[in-house]
């Protein structure tokens, strides 16, 4: 039996963009169609005052940043936060393993990072930890969860 945790990845200079559930499938049609553009995850959507808003994290910020007003022209409230960066665990049935998303959150976290957003994705085995991406955060948080990974076995 090998290891569930496979991959662990960090990538700085991420963006990410809120808009409204009910505005993400035209966007999503014409990120594909017009743009022919993938570079980006869905991340769990949330609540706010009665409105469901989906968030996309796009691994470019810069690609964000030059097509902003073709961004926001799909939402009166969308936003794009900049200045994140991501660090991904892949891994091979991770979610059958006890404490690999607590362990290596605290681990992080104990690194003196904050984490602004998670996302556990059970049918991909992936877990996606946005940061502040700030100094050497990404590579102060892939440090910590090499550290860890040793000490979190198969249940």
């Amino acid at each position: 039996e090998g290891h569930p945790i496979k991959i662990v990845t960090g990538k700085k200079n991420c963006a990410i963009f809120r808009i409204e559930t009910s505005s993400i499938q035209k966007l999503l049609t014409s990120l594909e169609k017009d743009k022919r553009y993938s570079e980006f995850i869905i991340l769990s959507p949330f609540t706010k005052d009665g409105t469901e808003f989906s968030r996309m994290l796009f691994l470019d910020a810069d690609y964000v940043k030059r097509n902003e007003k073709y961004f926001l022209a799909f939402d009166p409230l969308a936003t794009i936060t900049y200045n994140r960066g991501v660090i991904t665990l892949i891994g091979d049935e991770m979610w059958r393993v006890q404490q690999v998303a607590s362990r290596t959150s605290s681990k992080i976290g104990e690194a003196g990072l904050n984490i602004l957003n998670m996302d556990a994705q059970e049918e991909t085995s992936r877990i996606i930890i946005v940061v502040e991406d700030s100094d050497d955060n990404i590579s102060k948080a892939i440090c910590a969860i090499h550290a860890e990974k040793s000490k979190i076995n198969f249940v």
